[in-house]
């Protein structure tokens, strides 16, 4: 479709300069912008130092076959130590897993980053709903055992994509999710955490009101909450 989009435009603007070159220099800019995002999607992913890879895909059990998932990708050891990469919470990335068959070779994803470990990230962790084809596909690889990667090997991550949000100014946050909208909320929740047990951040209230209706969404989610929170109360 691009391919014909592009034949199509040279087709039908007028031979005339500068119809023509207009068109150059929009194509010109995309090609550019398209080579600088490859090109940081090469530093990020360590291309020449080993891939991320999926070091553990398990599943919760809920209800009508809408098990949720928890992803979780390791980062290259060479790539941990690189002061250039930082995912705030709250960001996303856009992945992509050629293992999961031949249409997901010309497929990415987005997802948002639900585990927040500071600015040198080891890993990332995904909970993702299933619900398309691939999401499906990705659930029916996952294990209901902890340190199973369900046959998947390497992963390439683009992002992060997003605006941080500046939730560290304000002394009262009221947080409120339906459903798998909690996974947007956890990596934030766990910075107002850890900002006010370190003394960072200025909150004195939090408060986090959820709705679910499959018991599966609050099991993997206090499955995360006992990895990442600390056991100190506010």
């Amino acid at each position: 479709m691009a391919g014909a989009a592009f034949l199509s435009t040279i087709l039908h603007v007028p031979s005339t300069p500068r119809p023509r070159l207009y068109f150059y220099i929009t194509l010109i800019i995309f090609g550019v912008t398209s080579l600088l995002e490859g090109i940081l999607c090469l530093h990020h992913n360590g291309i020449f130092e080993g891939l991320p890879r999926v070091g553990e895909l398990f599943r919760c059990s809920g209800e009508d076959g809408s098990d949720p998932v928890q992803v979780t990708i390791r980062l290259p050891p060479k790539q941990r130590k690189r002061k250039g990469f930082q995912i705030d919470a709250g960001q996303s990335v856009n992945i992509y897993i050629p293992s999961l068959g031949l249409r997901s070779k010309f497929q990415t994803h987005p997802f948002v980053v639900a585990s927040w470990t500071g600015k040198r990230p080891t890993e990332l962790k995904l909970l993702i709903e299933p619900r398309g084809r691939w999401t499906q596909k990705l659930q029916s690889r996952a294990s209901t055992e902890s340190g199973q990667t369900g046959g998947l090997g390497w992963v390439i991550f683009t992002g992060p994509h997003g605006t941080p949000v500046p939730i560290e100014d304000y002394e009262y946050v009221v947080m409120v999710a339906d459903g798998y909208g909690i996974v947007a909320q956890l990596p934030l929740l766990e910075r107002l955490v850890q900002g006010a047990l370190a003394r960072e951040v200025r909150s004195r209230r939090i408060r986090l009101v959820w709705e679910f209706q499959n018991i599966g969404e609050s099991y993997l989610v206090r499955i995360y909450l006992s990895d990442h929170m600390s056991p100190r109360p506010l």
